[in-house]
């Protein structure tokens, strides 16, 4: 998998059900991903997953620490 943006991701299993996770890409710009629910850390296996919707993106080019939400529902807290 290519293309992804840096973030909080919410990403649905072929076999059913979902999980949190973030994602981000590698030098060679493979994306990786680490669901929070995983014990296992970091994978590149993209097989298994469905589908997924970016939740809070990374966008480094935001002066505001870089965080941003793309999901008109979920609110930012910053310090």
């Amino acid at each position: 998998m290519k293309g992804l943006k840096h973030g909080i991701y919410e990403i649905y299993w072929q076999s059913g059900g979902s999980s949190l996770a973030a994602v981000g890409f590698d030098r060679e710009g493979n994306n990786w991903m680490a669901p929070v629910n995983w014990t296992s850390g970091v994978t590149i296996d993209w097989d298994g997953v469905s589908a997924y919707k970016l939740l809070i993106e990374n966008d480094y080019s935001v002066k505001t620490k870089g965080i941003k939400s793309v999901h008109p529902k979920v609110k930012l807290t910053t310090k």
